[in-house]
C-alpha cells in the first residue's frame, strides 16, 4: 500500500535536478552539504555582510624559476586588512622539475599544497579516458609523494585538479573520494559566470550531482555526499574588434584570456573590472587561477601586484587558501563574526633542515635524460620517482 506513492516520490526526484532536488536546510545541512544556492540568505546573511574572498592559486611545479615571482607576492608582508592575517595562495603540484624543499617553506607559511598530479601527460584525450586506477595513481601517489619529500602531512593535501582541467567524469570523481580526497576545482562554468548576481556561482557539495553546465565532457553523473566543488567561475577580457565593437572573451584560467594585458595599467583594470563583478553583484569567491609564466610579464606582474594592493586596502576581502574559504561555507556567518580558521603570522616548525639535492641518470628514470629534485631528508631515493614507484624504490 505505502510502495507506490514511495516509487513515485523516487521517479519524480529522478526527473529534477539535483539543483531542484536540493534544499538546504531540509534535505541538505551543513557543513556536510551545501546546495548550489548562490547567496547565503537561507543563513539570514545579506550581501553586504558576506566576506569577499579572492583566491590566488598556481599550478605546476615549484621551483627556483618561480620562486622568486611566489615570493613577491606572499612573502613581502601583504595581509588581509581586518584580521591581520597574512594573505595565502593554493598551489596544484605537479612532480616533474619540482623542489619539495619550496613546497615544505610556502607550507609552513600557511599556504596549501594540493594534487594536479605526477606525470601531467600532454595528451588530453588520455586524462578524458583515465580509469579510476589511473587517477589515483597519478592523483593519490602525487599526495604520497608530496607528503613525503616536502614532510607535509597527507591529512593536509586535501584538494586537487585535473590537468588541463580535463577529467573522465565519473571514474576522477570515484577515485578522489574513495582516497579521502575532500575537493575539487576542475569544473568550469560559464552559465553561471555571467554578471547577473544570480549567476555568481558559489563552492557546493555533490550530494546531489554536479548542477552546473558541462565546459569540458565528460561530467560526472553519480552523487558524491560531503565533496566539494569550487566550480571555476569564469573571468572576463574585453575585446574591441575592427569595427568597434567590444566583445567580452570569457576564460577559466586567467592567463587563457585574450587578448592578454601587457602593461601593469592594463593588467590592473582588468583585474579590478572582473573583482567588482564579483564585489558589487553576490560575493562569490573570486578566483584568479595562474600559471606563474604568465607573471614572467614583469608590467603583468606588477599589475598584478598592484591589484592585490588595492583590493587589501578593504576590510571586508580576504586573499585566503581554498580550503580556508570553503571552511567558511561550511559555517557561514556574516562578516562581523567571521574568524580565519588558519591566520599564520608566523611560521611552523621548520622539519626541513636536512635538505638533498637529488640527481638521476637516464638509467633511472622513465626518461631518455636526467631528472633533478631537491627533496627534504637526507636519502634520496634510488630511483627517480614516478607513476606507480612514488617512493623510487623500483627501476
Amino acid at each position: 500500500m505505502h510502495v507506490f506513492p514511495l516509487i513515485l516520490i523516487i521517479c519524480l526526484l529522478g526527473t529534477l535536478s539535483g539543483e531542484e532536488a536540493c534544499k538546504q536546510g531540509e534535505n541538505c545541512k551543513l557543513p556536510a552539504c551545501r546546495c548550489a544556492k548562490n547567496n547565503l540568505s537561507s543563513h539570514n546573511i545579506s550581501i553586504k555582510d558576506t566576506p569577499q574572498f579572492v583566491i590566488l592559486t598556481f599550478d605546476d611545479a615549484m621551483n627556483i624559476l618561480n620562486n622568486v615571482t611566489y615570493y613577491d607576492i606572499f612573502r613581502t608582508g601583504r595581509k588581509n586588512k581586518r584580521n591581520g592575517c597574512p594573505i595565502t595562495g593554493t598551489f596544484f603540484i605537479t612532480h616533474e622539475y619540482n623542489d619539495y624543499t619550496f613546497v615544505h617553506e610556502y607550507w609552513r607559511y600557511g599556504h596549501e599544497m594540493s594534487s594536479h598530479s605526477i606525470s601531467h601527460k600532454p595528451k588530453i584525450e588520455e586524462w578524458k579516458k583515465a580509469s579510476v586506477q589511473e587517477w589515483k595513481d597519478e592523483m593519490v601517489d602525487m599526495r604520497k609523494i608530496i607528503s613525503k619529500y616536502g614532510n607535509i602531512p597527507e591529512t593536509e593535501i586535501t584538494g586537487t585538479r585535473a590537468p588541463f582541467l580535463q577529467t573522465s567524469g565519473n571514474d576522477y570523481f570515484t577515485a578522489l573520494t574513495e582516497n579521502n580526497f575532500k575537493w575539487d576545482s576542475s569544473m568550469p562554468t560559464r552559465k553561471y559566470s555571467g554578471k547577473d548576481s544570480f549567476y555568481k556561482m558559489y563552492p557546493y557539495t555533490l550530494n546531489f550531482g554536479f548542477t552546473q553546465d558541462c565546459v569540458i565532457t565528460p561530467c560526472p553523473n553519480k552523487t558524491y555526499n560531503g565533496f566539494w566543488l569550487l566550480p571555476m567561475v569564469m573571468q572576463y577580457r574585453s575585446n574591441i574588434l575592427e569595427d568597434g565593437t567590444v566583445i567580452e572573451i570569457p576564460c577559466s584560467m586567467i592567463d587563457a584570456c585574450s587578448p592578454q594585458p601587457e602593461t601593469r595599467e592594463e593588467t590592473l583594470m582588468f583585474l579590478k573590472k572582473n573583482f567588482n563583478e564579483h564585489y558589487q553583484t553576490n560575493r562569490s569567491p573570486m578566483p584568479i587561477y595562474l600559471h606563474e609564466t604568465w607573471l614572467k610579464n614583469e608590467e603583468r606582474k606588477l599589475g598584478y601586484l598592484q591589484f592585490l594592493d588595492w583590493v587589501l586596502n578593504k576590510d571586508d576581502v580576504f586573499v585566503v587558501t581554498v580550503s580556508e574559504m570553503l571552511e567558511y561555507f561550511k559555517n557561514p556567518t556574516p562578516l562581523s563574526e567571521y574568524v580565519q580558521k588558519k591566520c599564520v603570522k608566523q611560521p611552523s616548525e621548520n622539519k626541513c633542515i636536512i635538505k638533498s639535492a637529488c640527481a638521476y641518470e637516464k638509467e633511472k628514470t622513465p626518461f631518455e635524460g636526467p631528472r633533478y629534485m631537491s627533496i627534504c631528508g637526507g636519502d634520496c631515493p634510488e630511483y627517480y620517482p614516478w607513476l606507480n614507484n612514488p617512493f623510487g624504490t623500483k627501476p
